[in-house]
């Protein structure tokens, strides 16, 4: 049995190695690494897809799953306009494209959202900062109300109108969904490149269709929010330089 150079190694110490190290790799090895690396990608990529859907626009979260972010499920699906939904594979690749593959592969396995649990925690987070809880939460807040409820109730009340959990999972995904439309809308209208975010027009559209307002009072809203900070700052500015400057005229001798 052949013996190669990463034998032994785990996945994330093959994806470490630097150039200095695979330049004196043959293709062979090469080859293998390659190969050791796809198959743990390609589970990745194979497990968040039980947890998603395929849509015209690409993966989307299912609701009725853990509920996950998408980014690195769509970001390896981009590179899809080859086969295999984006997966990883060596094939009759020459020794440049097994290194472009490999980059490929530490692009997507770095990705926090390229594991079930670390998609999970990415959606909890935005949630928690676009509507103040998680989905989670806010069954576990529904599951108490309902318990209190019972328990004042007697048995001819009607129990009206209750949120379950699926609802209120298919709601979030939902709020999700359209407050990021909102906000891509947003940016586009105020031409922000990438890496020009707004954390402030973010969490007010959130906030906004929380409420049960729709994408374009979300974008009003908060426009109106950032005019309304902007003028707040200048007020201070201006605020500050006159009472330095009306210091500076009451302590001048002359």
């Amino acid at each position: 049995m052949a013996n190669f150079k990463t034998d032994g190694m785990t996945v994330e110490q093959i994806l470490s190695l630097g150039d200095e190290v695979l330049n004196g790799f043959s293709q062979r090895e090469l080859s293998h690494a390659l190969r050791t690396v796809a198959l743990a990608a390609n589970k990745r990529i194979n497990r968040l897809e039980k947890q998603a859907t395929k849509t015209a626009e690409g993966w989307e979260s299912n609701a009725s799953k853990k509920g996950i972010a998408v980014d690195a499920l769509n970001a390896v699906s981009d590179d899809a306009k080859r086969k295999n939904g984006g997966r990883f594979y060596v094939g009759d690749k020459n020794r440049n494209q097994i290194y472009a593959e490999l980059s490929r592969a530490r692009e997507f396995m770095n990705m926090k959202t390229s594991t079930v649990s670390g998609a999970v925690e990415v959606r909890k987070q935005r949630e928690k900062r676009l509507f103040g809880k998680t989905r989670e939460e806010a069954k576990a807040e529904e599951k108490k109300k309902q318990r209190k409820k019972k328990k004042t109730e007697t048995a001819a009340t009607p129990t009206g109108n209750t949120q379950t959990s699926g609802n209120i999972a298919n709601d979030y995904e939902q709020r999700l969904k359209d407050t990021y439309k909102a906000y891509r809308e947003y940016r586009e209208n105020h031409f922000l490149k990438k890496g020009q975010e707004s954390s402030t027009a973010l969490k007010e559209m959130g906030r906004v269709i929380l409420s049960g307002s729709n994408k374009n009072e979300a974008i009003e809203q908060a426009e109106n929010k950032l005019k309304e900070e902007y003028n707040k700052e200048q007020d201070e500015r201006n605020k500050a330089f006159n009472n330095g400057f009306g210091k500076y005229f009451t302590n001048r001798k002359i």
